[in-house]
C-alpha cells in the first residue's frame, strides 16, 4: 500500500489547500490500488478453482476406469465417452487459463507495478517537504538573531522550495492523469476477460452436451432389426432406468 505522508501537519506552510488536494489524489490512488489488487487475486482464485475441478474430473475418470465393472458393456462405452469428455474439459481449462493470464492477469500485474514507481516519487516529495520545513525553521531563527549564515540559509531554502515544487507539480499532474486513464487499462481487460469466460463455458457446455448425447445413444433400446431381432424386452437399460436404480439406493436421500 502506498504510504500517505500527510498524517503529520506542517502548521508553518501556507499551501494547506495544496496539501488537501494532494491527499485527495493519494486517497484515490489507494482505492485504485486496492481495487486492482482484489481483481488480480480474484482471478487467481478463479483459475485455481478451475484447475482443482479439472483435477477432480481426472480423479473421477481414473476411479471409473480402474473399476472392474468398466471392462464390460454397457459401462465400458460410457466410461470411454466420459474419458474423452474429461480430456476435452481439461483442454478447455488449460486454454482458458492461458487466455485469462494474457488478457487480464498479466496486464493488471504490470499496471500494479506503476504504484511502486509512484510510491518512490511520493516519498521523495515527503522528503523535500520536510527539508523545506527544516530550512524555513532555520531561516526564522537566524532572522531573529541576525546570524551571519542568513544568506546561506536563504539559498538553501530557495533550493529546497524549488525541488519540492518541481516534484509536487509533477505528481499533481500525473496522479489525476493516472486515475483518468485507468479506464483505458481496465475496460479492455475486463471485456476480454468476460469474452474468455463466455467462450470457456460455451465450450464446456458443448462438450458435456455431446458426451450426454453419446451416453444416451449407447444406453437407448435398439430398434428392431430387419431380421426381426430385438424388441422392447431387450435387456439393455435406458438412462432413465439407471437413474431410477440410483435413486432407489438407500444412500441417496430424498431432496
Amino acid at each position: 500500500m502506498i504510504r500517505n505522508p500527510f498524517k503529520k501537519a506542517f502548521s508553518s506552510r501556507k499551501t494547506k489547500q495544496e496539501d488537501v488536494q494532494f491527499e485527495a489524489e493519494v486517497q484515490k490512488l489507494h482505492h485504485m490500488q486496492s481495487a486492482s489488487k482484489r481483481l488480480y487475486k480474484g482471478m487467481t482464485k478463479c483459475l485455481e478453482s478451475e484447475s482443482a475441478q479439472a483435477r477432480a474430473n481426472a480423479k473421477i475418470f481414473s476411479d471409473l476406469h480402474s473399476s472392474p465393472s468398466s471392462k464390460t458393456e454397457p459401462l465400458k462405452s460410457i466410461v470411454d465417452s466420459a474419458g474423452s469428455c474429461f480430456d476435452e474439459l481439461q483442454s478447455h481449462s488449460k486454454e482458458h487459463k492461458s487466455r485469462q493470464e494474457i488478457v487480464f492477469s498479466d496486464p493488471i500485474k504490470r499496471f500494479h507495478n506503476v504504484y511502486k514507481h509512484i510510491d518512490v516519487h511520493i516519498k521523495q516529495r515527503d522528503a523535500r517537504l520536510q527539508e523545506l520545513e527544516r530550512q524555513q525553521g532555520k531561516l526564522e531563527k537566524r532572522q531573529a538573531s541576525q546570524s551571519a549564515k542568513l544568506e546561506l540559509t536563504q539559498r538553501k531554502l530557495s533550493s529546497a522550495k524549488s525541488e519540492f515544487e518541481k516534484i509536487n507539480s509533477q505528481l499533481m499532474t500525473e496522479l489525476p492523469q493516472l486515475h483518468e486513464k485507468r479506464v483505458d487499462v481496465f475496460d479492455p481487460c475486463l471485456k476480454a476477460m468476460m469474452s474468455s469466460e463466455l467462450l470457456y463455458h460455451q465450450n464446456c457446455a458443448n462438450t458435456l452436451r455431446d458426451c450426454l448425447e453419446s451416453i444416451k445413444s449407447q444406453l437407448a433400446t435398439p430398434e428392431k432389426a430387419e431380421d426381426g431381432k430385438g424388441d422392447k424386452n431387450d435387456n439393455c437399460p435406458t438412462l432413465d432406468d439407471i437413474f431410477s436404480q440410483i435413486k432407489s439406493l438407500s444412500i441417496v436421500g430424498e431432496t
